[in-house]
């Protein structure tokens, strides 16, 4: 289970204020604290993580309303049904996954790229698409990624680190 640590509280502090509607489902649910913020603000929410048991420790401490699924990257849930997508995943380069809460491949971008891929599939053309990264990770590779997929990728949050930049990016459909 990744715990919550500046990225998750970067990613809470986009969703406290901003107006959320319609069907959520974040991707990697970890320790549940995302989305637990944004359930009184929606109309439906789920959460998916490949770690059961995760799910089985947090199903105990979430409101009942939440739906969790044991699922990879949420690649089992129907096309354009979700309103609103988010993901904290493991960004940091790394020659190898050891660690998967924190190790996101080569250049930090595999499992940001899959969970990308995977949100495209699932958002409804008037959705949205949150996302952390790091600027460790090749960035302009994830904008790029979504940008020739007919999406606008916009940074709108951002704190610095003594060696890193941690982002949240929002992705939508461009007009």
């Amino acid at each position: 289970m990744y715990f919550p640590s500046e990225d998750t509280f970067l990613l809470i502090k986009c969703f406290e204020s901003a107006k959320l509607e319609g069907k959520v489902l974040e991707i990697g649910v970890g320790s549940g604290e995302v989305i637990r913020t944004v359930l009184v603000k929606t109309e439906f929410c789920a959460g998916c993580d490949t770690d059961l048991e995760t799910l089985k420790q947090i199903r105990s401490e979430l409101p009942d309303e939440i739906e969790l699924v044991c699922c990879d990257s949420g690649k089992c849930f129907m096309p354009n049904f979700y309103d609103i997508i988010m993901f904290n995943p493991p960004y940091l380069p790394s020659k190898e996954i050891i660690d998967h809460t924190i190790d996101g491949g080569r250049v930090g971008n595999d499992v940001i790229l899959e969970f990308l891929e995977v949100s495209l599939r699932l958002i409804k053309s008037t959705g949205s698409i949150f996302f952390v990264t790091s600027s460790l990770a090749d960035v302009r590779s994830l904008i790029d990624f979504v940008e020739k997929r007919g999406f606008v990728c916009v940074e709108i949050a951002k704190e610095h680190y003594m060696f890193e930049v941690i982002s949240v990016f929002r992705c939508r459909k461009s007009s």
